[in-house]
């Protein structure tokens, strides 16, 4: 099944949508972790809304104002990440990498440092096409 970039941008739209659900908190986060969730380096709060517009099957982190934690909670590399929408509650999970690597969740340096600023530098979620039939 191929799906066409209507559809990939509805189903990227839905997922970024389900990141400012919620009353809780007044902005959806990220969370910021060592491998294996070993460790929570840094809470980054997101815009409102988190994401924006979709484009031909991809929807961007909204980081035109500075996505960031002011201070990392605790020193090591960034590896993983959760994605939490108001509510506490998990979206969906990615990797860390620096920009330019692959990953979900980009930054200038992974080499996180206790009580310094953590800013992301990208993120996109995207939807593929599949194959014809």
């Amino acid at each position: 099944m191929q799906l066409t970039t209507p559809a990939r941008n509805a189903a990227v739209k839905g997922v970024g949508d389900l990141m400012d659900v919620g009353t809780t908190n007044p902005e959806a986060r990220i969370k910021v972790y060592t491998a294996s969730k070993a460790t929570l380096l840094a809470v980054i709060k997101c815009n409102d809304p988190a994401f924006l517009a979709p484009v031909g099957g991809s929807q961007s982190l909204d980081v035109s104002s500075v996505v960031e934690d002011n201070q990392a909670d605790e020193s090591g590399i960034a590896a993983e990440a959760e994605f939490i929408n108001k509510d506490e509650v998990i979206v969906m999970e990615g990797s860390c990498g620096v920009q330019g690597s692959g990953k979900d969740l980009q930054f200038n340096s992974v080499n996180l440092q206790q009580n310094v600023p953590v800013q992301v530098t990208s993120c996109t979620i995207t939807q593929p096409a599949g194959s014809p039939a």
